[in-house]
């Protein structure tokens, strides 16, 4: 079933990663692998900016095969340079590191555009993390770098509480903005 949903999501072209597939027991081995081996989410991400240059915008937590990734953005408006960075959690080794220029002549980047913004309110994904309080059986599973209609904030997957939740933190006010469902 896992393998048929992986297959619908390539061919439809959706990159993210759904974590509500998995029950409660799988999330928590995984939850069990991430704190023993010493390389959580957030550990990666100081690991990811001690070695390379730039700001973080995103960053997901991957499954492939039973062997779980951080994947991590970096990018650096000096050198106007994407980085994207792939630690293993089983051990905190670089996987892989790719960097490419995101200069362009006819339109400036949109993750720039809300990494500038996020500069100018001095504020930082590792801030907004700190700022949600996780609990130790919270697991963080994606968080990316947004700007709509002039908010910039980081949108935060979590599977907390046997479900996986979205949770929005404004870089400006550096508060958490309430998420209502339909």
């Amino acid at each position: 079933m896992r393998n048929l949903l992986l297959l619908l999501i390539t061919t439809v072209g959706v990159s993210q990663f759904c974590w509500a597939d998995y029950d409660k027991s799988e999330v928590g081995a995984i939850l069990e692998i991430v704190n023993g081996s010493g390389m959580s989410a957030t550990q990666a991400m100081r690991k990811a900016m001690s070695k390379y240059q730039g700001h973080l915008v995103d960053y997901e937590l991957e499954d492939e095969d039973g062997l779980l990734f951080h994947e991590i953005k970096l990018i650096d408006l000096d050198e106007d340079t994407e980085r994207k960075v792939v630690i293993s959690v089983h051990d905190g080794n670089v996987v892989s590191e790719k960097k490419e220029k995101l200069w362009s002549w006819f339109k400036e980047d949109d993750d720039i555009k809300a990494l500038k913004k996020l500069v100018a309110n001095q504020y930082s994904m590792l801030e907004a993390i700190e700022k949600l309080g996780l609990a130790t059986d919270d697991l963080l599973l994606d968080i990316e770098l947004e700007d709509k209609q002039g908010v910039v904030y980081f949108e935060i997957e979590v599977f907390s509480g046997g479900e996986e939740r979205e949770l929005l933190v404004d870089s400006k006010t550096k508060s958490i903005i309430p998420v209502f469902k339909r």
